[in-house]
């Protein structure tokens, strides 16, 4: 092993030392994508789950329910903002490869469709200044809508379903923003206070 000839031994020694020390670092890579894939998935549920965000679908449910024109009120601007923005900085995310499409899909799918579906005038007509706005949206929506077909789920909501599906959304984040408020002030469901 030592001294002329062992030259072969010392070669392979340090190919498996290489190899393992590679092998090794792969391990550690993709557990550290996992962690961040992870990490990622809840601050974007975190950020859907907000009090910010529940105010929007609200409000957006609430104004849309009620518009004759598809243009906003004041006051629904910046939550219709807010809402529109998250789907397209998920889009921005998912086209980056920082999320799949299956955590897209079962997370937020039928969420793409709906809201797809209650602001598309909305938002076509917001694209007369900037024809590129709000496309990952709309391409996000339609995909999820398109694979939910092939799945045979039905996910499109007509006309004639969107005010049933506006006011259930109306009504859900009025009581998810009750349980927050209640959650504040330590108040227990039941305790009437």
């Amino acid at each position: 092993m030592i001294g002329p000839g062992s030259e072969w031994f010392w070669a392979m020694a340090q190919f498996v030392l290489v190899s393992v020390t590679i092998v090794g670092l792969y391990r550690q890579v993709r557990q550290q994508n996992a962690a961040n894939a992870l990490e990622r998935m809840v601050q974007l549920q975190g950020e859907w789950n907000s009090p910010r965000l529940i105010y929007a679908r609200l409000c957006v449910a609430r104004w849309r329910m009620q518009a004759t024109d598809m243009r906003p009120d004041v006051e629904t601007t910046v939550p219709l903002a807010w809402l529109c923005n998250f789907f397209e900085n998920l889009a921005d995310l998912y086209e980056a490869g920082h999320v799949t499409w299956w955590e897209v899909e079962n997370t937020w799918g039928q969420s793409l469709v709906l809201w797809w579906s209650a602001l598309r005038e909305t938002v076509i007509d917001s694209r007369a200044g900037n024809s590129t706005a709000l496309l990952g949206f709309e391409r996000l929506a339609e995909r999820a809508a398109g694979t939910a077909r092939k799945r045979g789920d039905d996910w499109d909501v007509s006309s004639d379903d969107l005010a049933t599906a506006l006011e259930v959304q109306v009504q859900r984040n009025a009581a998810r923003l009750r349980m927050l408020r209640d959650i504040e002030r330590w108040v227990m469901p039941g305790d009437g206070a």
